[in-house]
């Protein structure tokens, strides 16, 4: 039982790659303005725009980005401009250190209540549940807030990345009672 317990934990500890999906994403340096000038003089939807006169830095390779800075003049390489890879470690500072300590607790208490108090299996899941969906409620409570402070020139990558933080410890409570109760399944006496 031992055995499948910790090779349990490492599965759910390195397969953390796995479970989230991932998009990459190609930045290019933009097309080359047409000839009568039209293709590229309007502004993007997002915000940004194209400046027609612009010399793309020397020495600019396939999936950089160049950034220029306004004030100094100089040019910004960067290979980062898609986020890292999402690891269990990421994840788990994304989703706010003091709710997923609190659920990694309960997981901790849930193996421990295995062994001592199969009782207690389920309670443990039950708080890891209650305790992500209330991170939930204050995620979302601190994004709809950030929107209302911005009015309409928020985003909606924005909200869509507000969201997506505010999701990874319910996630996590959600896949603890899931454990808590698969685990008190296997560990119900036969009749």
């Amino acid at each position: 039982m031992k055995k499948l317990f910790a090779l349990l934990l490492a599965a759910m500890l390195t397969s953390g790659n796995a479970l989230h999906a991932q998009q990459t994403v190609e930045i290019a340096p933009p097309p080359a303005a047409a000839s009568d000038g039209a293709a590229s003089d309007g502004a993007a939807s997002d915000g940004a725009r194209r400046a027609q006169d612009v010399q793309v830095p020397d020495g600019l390779k396939a999936g950089e980005i160049a950034i220029r800075d306004r004030e100094s003049g100089e040019w910004i390489i960067t290979h980062d401009a898609v986020q890292s890879a999402r690891t269990a470690a990421n994840l788990y500072l994304e989703g706010g250190w003091m709710w997923m300590t609190l659920i990694t607790l309960c997981l901790a208490g849930m193996f421990f209540s295995a062994w001592k108090a199969p009782r207690w299996i389920k309670e443990f899941g039950l708080l890891a549940r209650s305790l992500g969906i209330f991170s939930l409620a204050l995620g979302l409570y601190a994004v709809f807030d950030l929107l209302s402070q911005l009015g309409s020139t928020a985003s909606f990558s924005l909200l869509c990345g507000g969201l997506r933080v505010a999701l990874i410890a319910p996630m996590y409570g959600l896949g603890v009672y899931m454990l808590s109760l698969a685990l008190r399944l296997a560990l119900k006496p036969r009749i």
